[in-house]
């Protein structure tokens, strides 16, 4: 008897019965959820910041090792038919490490939807972008569910008088979910508001050290600059949040809102707030 191939991604949307790739990650998310709970998991399952060891045990890693001479960030590798999920403590802050950690742990939840479909497949290690690109999506359903953030930026949204709102969302996240500050940006963005520019301006250098969407980095990092120096007339304003606009064009036909936190030395986190 021939067996089914099934990609990864077919797999995901053939197990959750979605067409539709993200309500078929989310599914999938919200199935280990579950299964979590009904095995009596509770600390970062049912509340966040949610635990990818968790799911990763469940999943059947049989254990979660450093390895300081790895190559990459992360890997699963096998010790006998055993997966053990492989970290590079050197790869990057505690909270890049549990992104990491969490995409291995989407590798574990691609094989466990084949397995539904294949009760004979034997888990292996799909390369290539396209199952690295499904990894990243789930890992990240996986810490930040996408109608929690929804729901977060509508109560957030529905306060009145409340400024730099798109600032304060993507901090929130960041320490409510453990996650860094350029993932709770990516997905604020990704899931909230899809036009928004958000980066991380070096001030000393005026340079972005990461940056999602801003349309100009030289010219605003230079425009933001100067404008602070001026706010640091009031030390109080340099030291919490502060406002500035930004001229797409020299004619100044459009003008754009810029919210920033100053966060420790000369980082400041940027925002459109248009």
């Amino acid at each position: 008897m021939t067996k089914r191939v099934v990609s990864p991604l077919r797999a995901v949307k053939e197990v959750t019965g979605a067409k539709d790739r993200s309500i078929a990650i989310q599914r999938l998310v919200a199935s280990i959820r579950t299964l979590a709970k009904d095995r009596g998991y509770r600390v970062g399952v049912t509340e966040s910041p949610y635990e990818p060891r968790v799911y990763a045990r469940m999943l059947g890693a049989v254990d979660i090792a450093e390895d300081a001479d790895m190559l990459v960030a992360g890997a699963i590798v096998f010790h006998g038919t055993d997966p053990v999920i492989h970290l590079n403590p050197k790869s990057g802050s505690r909270v890049q490490q549990r992104f990491t950690l969490a995409h291995e742990v989407a590798h574990l939840a691609i094989w466990y939807t084949q397995k539904q479909i294949d009760p004979s497949y034997r888990p292996r290690r799909a390369r290539g972008k396209r199952t690295d690109q499904l990894c990243h999506e789930i890992a990240a359903e996986l810490l930040v569910p996408q109608d929690e953030l929804r729901q977060e930026w509508q109560d957030l949204s529905a306060k009145v008088g409340i400024r730099g709102r798109k600032l304060q969302i993507i901090e929130q996240v960041a320490r409510q979910y453990d996650v860094s500050l350029q993932m709770a940006a990516v997905r604020f963005r990704e899931i909230c508001a899809p036009s928004t520019g958000i980066g991380m301006l070096q001030g000393e250098t005026c340079r972005f050290l990461w940056s999602i969407g801003i349309r100009s980095h030289a010219e605003l990092a230079t425009k933001f600059v100067n404008g602070l120096a001026t706010a640091r007339e009031s030390e109080s304003a340099a030291e919490s949040y502060g406002f500035l606009t930004y001229c797409l064009n020299r004619e100044g036909l459009h003008i754009i809102p810029f919210s920033w936190h100053r966060l420790h030395g000369s980082h400041y986190l940027v925002v459109e707030e248009g």
